[in-house]
């Protein structure tokens, strides 16, 4: 999903938009609140455009992670601090909490110890740590040793900046060229630990290999301070992996969580290296259909809770499957939270535009329609606004529930274009249509907790003298606040 900048904001709602710099401002931050999340479900071919809107400038809080803030230095004044760590235990821990199931992969005997070094310039090294290779990711913990013992960075980090490893002369995979974009960076003594996770190898019929034991040629290119970039020589790096050693331990589940209009039966809990899944069912009424829903995993002591995610691959099936990270220890028992579920039926809801009403937002002042569509799900829709900007016809839906965490109200986000017949059983499926019976082609569309805005090709609009715009299959948001514990399993 695409982040915008400021810039991009204004662009999108054009110079001349209805919307009053306040407006902005307050739509602009609450997007940026929205959460998003990892899965898209494969039969929405057409996702939610989520808006995390992102300012200029850079800074590094203090989990090392970088963000984008406001500020006046340019990218060439901008001073760095990353997090230093006291010993190879905190460095350890940092990395579990990083790539979670680490430390049961190490136990395992999944990670790869490779202990190489590759010399760049004027005292500067990279260490390549080990590699665990897994079915979702490839990640290589290195550390890049320093001239000096330093925590403070201008003009940019010492990192890897892309990693080529080299197409096998036996042909078992495929080239891979990787430019490495986030820094997960600290320090100790006088060095950066950091961590890069590339995409598996693809095999000739660009599937994932299953088992490699060999040496791989990779060539590394650094990036050091002042945009300096360093092509390093080619290396030998053994890779050993067997898709087969990716332990994983089933526990029957026997549980079933009530919630309105359904329940959900838990059957499998199956925890893995990389990725814990549970298995089970969904009980709706007829014709409702579950999108998706989250919640959270406790494995008791200090842990923080484990989001957990799930879904349901295919519309026509009740079939469940929740994800959540792996864990770094196996812990003896879980309490499994649903929080929130996504469900979408057959509601719906239409409102009229009427052209001829319709100005360039050039020519009006700030204007409030706030024409009340209906009432579905204890929520109520207003057609916000609706007018002409420089890229076409723009209008924002505002949904607001009668009570704040509600037990059941309309959500805004996953808004679907009709494509045609295939797309008819989409959620939030959405269809403009003119009086002459043209549907109209969206160019764009924001959306946000309780707000979304759809905008059309302009030449749509002005060959129209009226629009209807439908919207279908409600999805709609219900709140369970439900928990079982469950008895893993660990052997």
């Amino acid at each position: 999903m695409s982040n915008l900048s400021k810039k991009d904001f204004e662009a999108y709602f054009g110079k001349n938009s209805l919307y009053s710099e306040e407006d902005k401002k307050k739509f602009f931050n609450r997007v940026n609140k929205t959460s998003r999340k990892r899965h898209l479900i494969p039969q929405l071919l057409t996702a939610a455009l989520l808006l995390g809107f992102l300012a200029i400038g850079i800074s590094l809080i203090k989990d090392g992670s970088l963000l984008l803030t406001p500020g006046d230095k340019s990218s060439h004044e901008l001073e760095i601090e990353l997090e230093e760590m006291y010993s190879l235990a905190e460095i350890e821990k940092y990395y579990e909490d990083l790539t979670p199931g680490l430390a049961r992969a190490s136990e395992l005997g999944l990670v790869t110890n490779i202990n190489k070094t590759i010399p760049i310039k004027d005292g500067y090294k990279i260490h390549i740590d080990r590699i665990w290779y897994t079915s979702e990711d490839i990640h290589m913990y290195y550390s890049i040793e320093l001239p000096g013992r330093r925590t403070t960075f201008q003009d940019g980090i010492p990192t890897i900046s892309n990693i080529q490893i080299l197409e096998d002369p036996d042909a078992q995979y495929q080239e891979l060229n990787f430019d490495t974009y986030d820094i997960h960076a600290v320090t100790f003594n006088n060095r950066i630990y950091d961590h890069v996770a590339l995409p598996p190898l693809l095999n000739d019929d660009l599937e994932p290999i299953s088992k490699l034991e060999e040496l791989v040629a990779v060539k590394l290119t650094a990036a050091l301070p002042n945009e300096d970039y360093y092509e390093l020589d080619e290396v030998q790096i053994p890779i050993n992996y067997d898709q087969g050693n990716e332990s994983k331990i089933s526990t029957p589940i026997d549980e079933t969580i009530p919630f309105p209009g359904g329940t959900i039966n838990l059957h499998t809990f199956e925890m893995g290296t990389t990725k814990n899944r549970m298995y089970g069912t969904v009980e709706l009424e007829d014709d409702i259909n579950i999108l998706n829903g989250d919640g959270t995993i406790d494995i008791g002591g200090d842990n923080p809770l484990i989001s957990l995610y799930f879904y349901n691959e295919d519309p026509d099936s009740n079939t469940i499957i929740m994800e959540s990270e792996a864990f770094n220890q196996v812990p003896d028992d879980i309490t499994i939270t649903i929080n929130n579920i996504h469900l979408y039926g057959n509601d719906s809801y239409q409102f009229s535009i009427d052209i001829s009403e319709l100005n360039d937002s050039a020519t009006l002042p700030r204007k409030d329609m706030r024409q009340k569509i209906t009432e579905i799900k204890d929520t109520t829709i207003f057609l916000d606004r609706a007018s002409y900007t420089e890229d076409g016809l723009q209008f924002t839906i505002v949904y607001e529930a009668k009570k704040e965490n509600q037990p059941i109200e309309l959500a805004s986000y996953s808004i679907n274009e009709y494509l045609g017949e295939e797309s008819a059983d989409f959620p939030n499926l959405i269809t403009a249509r003119n009086n002459n019976g043209d549907i109209g082609k969206v160019l764009g569309g924001s959306i946000a907790e309780g707000i979304f805005s759809q905008t059309y090709l302009k030449s749509f609009a002005e060959s129209s003298e009226y629009i209807d715009v439908t919207m279908e299959n409600l999805l709609y948001l219900v709140r369970v606040d439900e928990s079982v514990n469950i008895k893993l399993i660990n052997e």
